[in-house]
């Protein structure tokens, strides 16, 4: 079941997200909007966080919600900061 705020009701846009980084499980659900990530907003236009350049995004979403968008922007922020954990 999802509501949906911003991005489609598809299976793909289904909390939580779940991405690995440093062979830890990251999950993330969020209720609301994030309006500088939401589907209206390009990818390529979306806020990098933290250091994190061009080069540095590993991490994409699959869907159109927000929060994916800002879990993936969380993760390469981290990436970009720490190379290891």
């Amino acid at each position: 079941i999802r509501y949906a705020t911003t991005g489609s009701v598809s299976l793909e846009n289904v909390h939580p997200f779940t991405r690995e980084l440093w062979g830890i499980q990251w999950t993330f659900a969020h209720n609301g909007q994030v309006p500088k990530f939401d589907d209206s907003v390009r990818l390529e236009d979306q806020p990098l966080l933290g250091r994190t350049t061009v080069d540095d995004i590993h991490y994409n979403p699959v869907g159109d919600t927000d929060s994916e968008a800002v879990l993936c922007a969380i993760l390469n922020a981290l990436k970009a900061e720490f190379k290891e954990l």
